[in-house]
């Protein structure tokens, strides 16, 4: 299994990345990308997010269920089950991540007007 593991994304929570990003009416396939590229990279902060809280103890048992190539939902259980407020960091880490997204989005179609209007 040689696939990029991504974070897990509630459909709703898929209408809302794509809504806030302005891109709902792309074509699918590009919508596809774009949220497996965000699952990936959310899947990323929420490791650097959540680890620190982990004991030694979890930690090594988190490194052992990677290692056996687990589905997404198995290592949120983990983490669910590992850290108390598991829930709260998910939350805050989506929320920045995707006010980093929508701010370098803005930043990326404000240089392309500019482009336009030269």
């Amino acid at each position: 299994m040689n696939e990029i593991m991504t974070f897990p994304l509630e459909e709703e929570t898929k209408k809302d990345i794509l809504r806030d990003l302005g891109v709902e009416n792309i074509p699918q396939e590009k919508q596809e990308e774009i949220l497996s590229g965000i699952g990936e990279l959310l899947l990323k902060e929420i490791f650097l997010a959540t680890i620190d809280r982990l004991s030694k103890e979890q930690q090594d048992e988190y490194e052992e269920l990677l290692s056996k190539e687990v589905s997404p939902e198995e290592v949120e259980n983990f983490l669910k089950n590992a850290i108390p407020d598991y829930e709260m960091v998910v939350a805050t880490v989506t929320k920045d991540l995707m006010e980093d997204l929508k701010k370098d989005a803005g930043e990326n179609i404000s240089e392309e007007m500019k482009n336009l209007e030269e």
